[in-house]
């Protein structure tokens, strides 16, 4: 056996054994293999050096290493007791910080430590005060959800950008023991030193939305608190209070509970990064009730986002936030003025941001760590296809949302085209009378109804055959069902193509009509789980690539994926994608 692979033998036997002795070895053999062998302790990313300073640690440029150490009792009990912290060690670059807490953490996203488990470091948990670069934890994220593995470090970017205090994030390279699990999203945590850092007053009450938290009486008690002496939750009661109350007075004036301007910049940057998955849909957020500072009588509200892993995923309306606050929002012609000149404002800062252009440049500093990630659900190709996606998303979303904001002008609601629908809330094209709700679709690549929905029905689709089958490439982007019924409207049906060979086939031809897109295909398992049937729910054979299906978010129909030459994915049924029909028998 090698010198640094017995090494790390070694390190592992011995902390089953003693805690103490495992460190001592661990030292040793990273400095020994960092001398003498260290081609065989690339596994291992020894960087030798550490980060010195918060900015370091959550810095893109770096990957850092963060190896967490455990006990077989520490492991034992984490595969019990997943969220309840054990005591293990942790080296981050090559700095060891002993005694720290250790518990698995997420939801959708949880894995366990068989899996790409998602990890919460408490420095502070079992030795008092102990901290690492100031930090209280780290929060390393297994992005299960994240296909670009970078959302989370464009879209915090986004939050602050805008002014709404947001963690940093970056990236590590995570193992257990010394057991390569792969790339992670390092996320600054919200707790009480990063309220500290950045408000005036850092001592206030900190809650965490779950799924289903809002500011109306039937969900508030779900919000976690999280931080904060007062237990009482009278100030949540109270804001909730405020909020029914009829008129605008929750945003303004001098005895409003809430920090307007930030809220409205963090609903804006919701939007701007298609964070469908927080407030949008009360869903992950925090809520910082703020004491009171000088100049002010009482404490204010404060929103910062969090979970931003499927952010740029979706394009999002922003006047459409099902937030409880949001919508009070939109209901005021006060607000609404508001929200709109503050919304220009958070367009221009994500411009000047230039994110697009940065994506390039992250993907390149964690390209290596995708290739060899050994647990992620994702393969290099998939991920590169959605970075992709991000890319663009980030290029146009600042023109799309420009328009969007522009839809008032002093405190009215634009009808320019004049055709009796508002610009805000109604009309989709207030440059076109012949765009509107209710006007007749045709096929020209315009949404001419306002329905969300391009060319949706009755368009001509482009006929092909291979290997003896005509195929109809359908170009307009429906949800599954949609495209069924089209198909079987035209004679046919969804395709389900026989062979890997006519499948790279059809592949070469959707590429060239829309190169970044699925197109859906004759397949689903809607009705049980992994059992996969045509339209006529016959069984069917299937092509999937690697690492699909996965059932990302409940995904249950399939698709040509534009990310591989030929190979399918599954998909969500309600996804808006073109699709290819197929000469029925």
């Amino acid at each position: 056996m090698p010198l640094c692979a017995r090494g790390r033998h070694l390190v592992r036997m011995a902390y089953s054994v003693d805690m103490s002795l495992a460190r001592t070895l661990l030292t040793t053999a990273w400095l020994c293999c960092a001398c003498t062998d260290p081609a065989d302790f690339t596994d291992l990313d020894d960087q030798g050096e550490s980060p010195q300073s918060p900015e370091e640690l959550y810095a893109p440029s770096e990957v850092w290493h963060v190896d967490v150490l455990l006990s077989d009792s520490s492991y034992a009990s984490l595969l019990d007791a997943p969220r309840v912290y054990v005591p293990g060690d942790v080296r981050i670059g090559d700095t060891i910080v002993e005694r720290v807490g250790v518990r698995l953490k997420g939801a959708f996203s949880f894995q366990g430590l068989g899996g790409k488990s998602s990890f919460k470091i408490k420095f502070n948990e079992f030795v008092r005060d102990q901290r690492f670069l100031g930090l209280e934890k780290l929060t390393l994220n297994n992005m299960r959800q994240d296909r670009s593995q970078i959302h989370e470090f464009l879209a915090y970017q986004v939050f602050n950008g805008a002014g709404v205090p947001a963690p940093r994030s970056g990236f590590a390279r995570v193992s257990v023991n010394g057991e390569i699990y792969g790339l992670y999203a390092n996320v600054e945590t919200i707790d009480d030193r990063f309220l500290t850092d950045r408000y005036d007053d850092g001592d206030g009450n900190l809650y965490e939305a779950p799924w289903g938290a809002d500011l109306d009486v039937e969900s508030v008690e779900l919000y976690e608190q999280d931080e904060g002496d007062d237990r009482s939750r009278r100030d949540l009661d109270a804001l909730v209070a405020h909020i029914a109350m009829p008129g605008d007075s929750v945003f303004f004036g001098d005895d409003t509970l809430l920090n307007t301007d930030e809220f409205l910049r963090f609903v804006a940057s919701e939007a701007l990064s298609g964070h469908w998955d927080g407030y949008w849909k009360s869903n992950n957020h925090f809520l910082y009730h703020e004491g009171p500072v000088e100049g002010a009588e009482q404490g204010r509200w404060n929103f910062m986002p969090w979970g931003l892993d499927q952010s740029f995923g979706q394009d999002l309306d922003p006047f459409t936030s099902r937030g409880v606050l949001a919508e009070k929002c939109y209901s005021l012609p006060s607000c609404m003025s508001e929200y709109t000149r503050i919304g220009l404002e958070a367009t221009e800062a994500f411009e000047a941001l230039a994110l697009d252009a940065a994506v390039d440049g992250s993907a390149a500093a964690i390209l290596d760590y995708v290739q060899s990630d050994p647990r992620s659900p994702h393969p290099p190709a998939k991920v590169a296809r959605y970075q992709a996606i991000a890319q663009a998303r980030l290029a146009s979303v600042g023109s799309e949302m420009r328009d969007y904001f522009s839809c008032m002008e002093d405190g009215e609601e634009q009808d320019r085209d004049r055709d009796g629908f508002g610009a805000c809330f109604d009309d989709c094209n207030d440059a076109s009378d012949e765009v509107r709700p209710g006007a007749l679709e045709v096929c020209d690549g315009i949404d001419n109804d306002c329905d969300g929905q391009v060319d949706e029905v009755g368009c001509p689709c482009r006929e092909e055959s291979i290997a003896g089958i005509e195929y109809l490439f359908c170009d307009v982007a429906v949800p599954w069902s949609v495209a069924k019924r089209e198909c079987e409207e035209r004679g046919a049906s969804l395709a389900v193509v026989a062979s890997q060979e006519a499948s790279e086939e059809v592949f070469a031809i959707a590429q060239s009509m829309a190169p970044t897109t699925s197109w859906y295909l004759g397949v689903t398992d809607s009705a049980e789980e992994g059992i996969w049937l045509d339209t006529e729910g016959e069984g069917a054979t299937t092509l999937f690539g690697p690492g699909e299906p996965d059932d990302f978010g409940g995904e249950h129909c399939g698709a040509l994926a534009s990310f591989a030459n030929g190979d399918w994915e599954d998909v969500r049924c309600g996804a808006r994608l073109p699709y290819i029909c197929q000469e029925s028998d």
